[in-house]
């Protein structure tokens, strides 16, 4: 009785579960950013700037914030594909 349920600990502490799969979640996510944190901060002082500019000029701080967002979203995407077109090219 007491080798079986020695025998079910140990495979209940196999290190397969849904904590080891969030923990390797968190520390990739953890790694991503701590290598886009200056570009996450600074596209989101983009955007601040942009809406308070906005909002200064008489445009509704709503409109404002939205067209800021849609600014910094194409310029995001812009930034991805130009890194992606740079890594292409630096395989071939």
């Amino acid at each position: 009785m007491e080798r079986e349920r020695d025998s079910r600990v140990s495979r209940i502490h196999t290190g397969y579960g849904i904590g080891r799969f969030f923990g390797k979640l968190m520390r990739n996510a953890l790694l991503l950013f701590q290598t886009c944190g200056k570009f996450i901060v600074e596209k989101t002082a983009n955007i601040g700037m942009k809406t308070i500019h906005h909002i200064a000029s008489g445009v509704s701080p709503r409109h404002a914030l939205q067209q800021s967002i849609l600014d910094v979203s194409d310029e995001i995407l812009d930034d991805v594909k130009r890194e992606i077109r740079r890594k292409v090219t630096e395989w071939f």
